[in-house]
């Protein structure tokens, strides 16, 4: 009789056997000067105990996500290519702007696969909209309230960073393509804050966002609080490092090349 299947195998089945998709990207003209690069560079020699000086910031496709300083290099890739892997496991399943509570059923299920400690997104409508506003700085409001200054700062610097770039640069159509959809989008805005006791913490805000117009550029665009939906979800996620380190080659080889494609780093300066 063969032996029963232990946690670890089933999980490396089921990861292997996940579909993934992603948009097709049509590719957009290079800022001029520091977009090249896709994740973060690591240092040379890096080891999972390597500490990164600074923090960091990427487009994770359809997220944003900033690592605060001190997270070390290989922490900081685990969680990109974690949330990735699993926005593209959502993608293959239900549309992501519009089939929303379906997609994010399988966002958190694939994330507690790849042993993220992580709840369902409870939606909340903002329903008090100013009457003209910008949507970075209605988010920077709401995230304001759930995270510590520090990591505050992180996030403002890196939303400020990307508005500085051409609305037909790389970095805004990489996120619009996988965000937005006609007058829907759906996206994450995340921090990572510490790295302890082989539990990496992040703090999430999930947002969804409807209104007639919206470009790649949807963050800087201006919005009429009358004609516009916004709803909100934020919780701290953990990953638990000795889980997903077992699990962190077949990920790797189920990206493929995905992560060259769906990953740039925000160039903070």
């Amino acid at each position: 009789m063969a032996e029963p299947m232990t946690d670890l195998q089933l999980r490396l089945e089921q990861i292997a056997a996940t579909a993934l998709l992603f948009p097709a990207m049509i590719e957009a003209a290079d800022e001029t000067d520091q977009c090249t690069g896709t994740r973060p560079p690591e240092e040379e020699d890096a080891s999972p105990s390597s500490k990164s000086s600074k923090g960091s910031a990427s487009i994770c496709a359809g997220s944003v996500i900033s690592v605060v300083s001190g997270i070390c290099d290989t922490h900081r890739d685990d969680v990109l290519d974690s949330t990735l892997f699993a926005q593209g496991a959502a993608n293959a399943k239900y549309q992501r702007e519009t089939q929303t509570s379906q997609w994010y059923g399988i966002y958190v299920q694939t994330l507690v696969l790849l042993g993220w400690n992580v709840a369902g997104f409870s939606f909340t409508k903002c329903v008090r909209l100013p009457s003209q506003f910008q949507l970075s700085k209605q988010l920077l409001g709401l995230t304001s309230r759930v995270l510590p200054a520090s990591s505050q700062a992180l996030l403002l610097q890196t939303v400020q960073t990307l508005g500085g770039f051409k609305s037909s640069g790389r970095h805004m159509t990489l996120f619009g393509q996988n965000a937005v959809a006609g007058g829907s989008s759906n996206f994450q805005l995340g921090v990572v804050q510490e790295s302890k006791q082989d539990e990496i913490s992040m703090q999430m805000t999930a947002v969804l966002f409807q209104s007639a117009g919206l470009t790649d550029d949807l963050l800087f665009q201006s919005f009429s609080g009358s004609k516009a939906n916004l709803y909100e979800a934020s919780q701290t996620l953990a990953l638990d490092d000795n889980t997903y380190a077992q699990m962190r080659d077949t990920v790797k080889q189920q990206l493929a090349g995905q992560t060259q494609q769906m990953i740039l780093s925000i160039p903070l300066g």
